[in-house]
């Protein structure tokens, strides 16, 4: 059993990689957190080879059809919200090998521009190598509202192309929503209209099927339409 929240899984180099967020704990509050990176042949094998920057989630890696390792970042802090008005943007960078990944290069992936309003903010949640060499992204897209005096939370699953050559991205996608699943309780009110992508499996007959975090409570499932199906050669 691993102490992380937020799992995450994908396959370089022939070997699994799990991801999750350590989060620590300080007099019954939580006083930071960061990702953390176990690789191994299987699942009864895996060892810690990477812990990212502090403070960061949603840090995904994926192979790129050269073999080299596609790095997604989610900076939040007030540099951001000062340079860009979003909370967290996304960073985008390639190392040649999964053992010149660091927390260092992590940190100062480049940002991917023209994200988000004023205002939003997100990030990567599931990546796919698609049969064109560009990176099908299923992720999450966040605003807050100010409702009665409470700081509400608006959370949407999203999807959208990007090509880690051009380093050009298709418009982001809203693919899901709370709305798109039964009523169910919530962890917090605030919480109520929350989805937080898991991952995202693409089917043969054009449709695919998503999971989420529902109101920080529950997972659900949904089918929906691939969004990536049009970026694809040949569609």
């Amino acid at each position: 059993m691993f102490e992380l929240q937020d799992p995450f899984v994908t396959v370089i180099g022939g070997e699994l990689i799990l991801g999750g967020v350590r989060v620590f704990w300080e007099n019954g509050r939580i006083v930071s957190w960061c990702t953390d990176f176990y690789k191994g042949k299987s699942i009864e094998q895996l060892s810690l080879f990477l812990t990212g920057p502090g403070d960061m989630k949603d840090i995904r890696l994926i192979e790129l059809a050269d073999g080299r390792v596609g790095i997604f970042s989610r900076p939040h802090g007030d540099k951001i919200l000062e340079r860009y008005g979003c909370k967290a943007m996304i960073g985008f960078t390639i190392e040649n090998s999964l053992s010149e990944v660091t927390a260092k290069s992590i940190e100062n992936a480049p940002i991917i521009e023209g994200q988000f309003a004023s205002g939003e903010w997100g990030g990567c949640n599931h990546l796919q190598l698609m049969n064109n060499s560009r990176i099908a992204i299923a992720g999450h897209k966040s605003r807050e509202e100010m409702i009665d005096g409470q700081a509400v939370l608006h959370y949407y699953s999203m999807a959208f192309v990007f090509d880690p050559v051009t380093l050009k991205m298709s418009p982001c996608e809203i693919i899901c929503t709370r709305d798109s699943f039964p009523q169910g309780p919530a962890k917090q009110p605030r919480l109520k209209d929350v989805t937080f992508t898991a991952g995202l499996l693409r089917n043969n007959d054009g449709t695919a099927d998503i999971y989420t975090g529902l109101s920080d409570c529950q997972i659900g499932r949904a089918t929906i339409k691939d969004p990536f199906l049009k970026y694809e050669i040949g569609y």
